[in-house]
């Protein structure tokens, strides 16, 4: 599945649109088959507003003062826009997108006049009758096919007609409106709603023999935030709508905080079991290297499965600089995970035990850990209270970090916070920051992204900050 297809898809699909009525959503995702990989539904008056476009009732398009520069050249798009959703020609809440897994995108409209669509898209389509009964059309790289009150947008396909034709026929067999918590998931009022299809966890299997309502899906809801913030809401669920609550994970200590430093940019923390599946990640770093990889995997795989309790990772730079280029190597960080005493000592032995063999000698602190020269620094590596700890900067439990509100009563949380955000990006206004959250419990999960010292909403700040 191609990012850039996707959005092509959306794109032209907003552009051309000719819809009926928004009670057409569910007819649309009756032709769309339940094993597709991805499928959304897209709300183009919401998402123009998320970034500062206003499609007024008068049919034409307001920009935000930051935002003009961005879309110079492409108001009289916006303009066309505007004006279809004033004269009631184009139901823009109701595009949906999908996905298969011939990596085939389409972005469908309802329309309720094909005559009416084909004059007013003549202008800049060509089109001819093509097989089965569908009129066809050329947009770009998108195939255009129109036929039954419905108008296909395809890209990635050698034969569009054909594509159309099975993705209809296994639609018939069972489509998305038939799996209930999939279809109340898309058929909800947020700017876009999106269910993925998990398939991580069994990347060597295919969905034949596993029934259509048991299947797990990854769903998330886009929508504008409090505070001009946005936000994305996600759940894992089966078609059914049943939440699926990860295995192996539980509650984050967020008394580990305490060792995290108030200016880290990166904290993140995972509350695990040894329950917890591995299966996935071993399978990715396996996909990704060979031999020496096997025997690495080998190797961490016991102390993996030993952990039992939270993994706390933090980091900063020591400069803004070396975030923008990408170099790790003079980066602070504190690593804290929690397992057996007897597992923290058998991988401490292994550690010294290449040192030696590598003809270096550890040094040992007061407090019993050992200290590693590395990249001029120097690594700290050891027990801290029941953790095995592995730092730059050693391990002082007083510190005072804000972050509690995210991690506490969560699986897993994560902050990202750029203040100010002029030192990451060349250009961002002076004085702004950018905090990115994201926090997990039982399966369901939000990521919010918030700009401070900005009165403009965050994928405008975003957008400008960027140009």
């Amino acid at each position: 599945m191609k990012l850039q297809h996707i959005m092509f898809a959306i794109l032209t699909a907003v552009f051309v649109g000719l819809a009926s009525s928004c009670s057409k959503r569910a007819e649309i995702l009756d032709n769309i088959p339940a094993d597709v990989n991805l499928v959304a539904t897209v709300n183009v008056d919401k998402l123009c507003s998320a970034v500062g476009v206003t499609l007024k009732g008068d049919g034409t398009a307001e920009v935000c003062v930051p935002m003009q520069g961005v879309v110079r050249g492409n108001m009289k798009m916006l303009d066309a826009l505007a004006g279809m959703k004033a004269e009631g020609v184009a139901d823009i809440d109701n595009i949906v997108v999908a996905a298969d897994k011939e990596n085939i995108t389409y972005a469908i409209l309802s329309v309720g006049d094909i005559e009416r669509f084909d004059t007013a898209t003549s202008e800049y389509l060509d089109w001819n009758e093509a097989s089965n009964g569908y009129r066809s059309a050329r947009l770009g790289s998108a195939s255009l096919l129109a036929k039954d009150g419905l108008v296909w947008f395809v890209t990635g396909a050698r034969d569009a007609v054909k594509s159309v034709d099975e993705l209809k026929k296994r639609a018939r067999e069972m489509s998305v409106a038939q799996l209930d918590g999939i279809a109340e998931v898309l058929g909800r009022d947020n700017m876009v709603n999106v269910a993925v299809a998990s398939g991580l966890a069994s990347m060597d299997k295919s969905d034949a023999g596993i029934d259509a309502q048991d299947k797990e899906w990854s769903v998330a809801a886009l929508k504008e935030g409090a505070d001009n913030s946005f936000v994305i809401d996600w759940e894992m669920m089966k078609s059914t709508g049943l939440t699926v609550k990860p295995k192996g994970m539980q509650n984050i200590n967020p008394a580990l905080l305490a060792y995290v430093p108030e200016n880290f940019n990166v904290t993140l923390a995972f509350g695990l079991t040894r329950e917890f599946d591995w299966e996935p990640l071993r399978k990715v770093v396996m996909m990704a290297g060979g031999f020496q990889t096997a025997a690495f995997m080998s190797v961490v795989n016991p102390y993996l499965e030993s952990i039992d309790g939270t993994v706390l990772m933090a980091a900063a730079p020591s400069s803004p600089e070396l975030m923008k280029d990408g170099d790790v190597s003079d980066w602070d960080f504190i690593v804290m995970v929690h397992m057996p005493q007897d597992k923290i000592n058998s991988l401490m032995s292994m550690i010294s035990s290449m040192m030696s063999t590598a003809g270096m000698t550890p040094t040992v602190t007061a407090d019993g850990l050992m200290a590693i020269p590395q990249y001029g620094k120097t690594m700290y590596i050891g027990n801290v209270d029941g953790y095995l700890g592995i730092s730059t900067i050693g391990f002082d439990n007083t510190r005072n970090n804000s972050l509690a509100p995210t991690f506490v009563n969560k699986d897993m949380a994560a902050n990202l916070s750029l203040e100010p955000y002029s030192d990451y990006v060349h250009g961002a206004p002076e004085g702004t920051g950018l905090v990115v959250s994201a926090s997990m419990d039982n399966g369901k999960g939000v990521v919010k992204l918030k700009a401070d010292g900005t009165q403009w909403p965050v994928l405008v700040f975003l957008l400008t900050a960027m140009k």
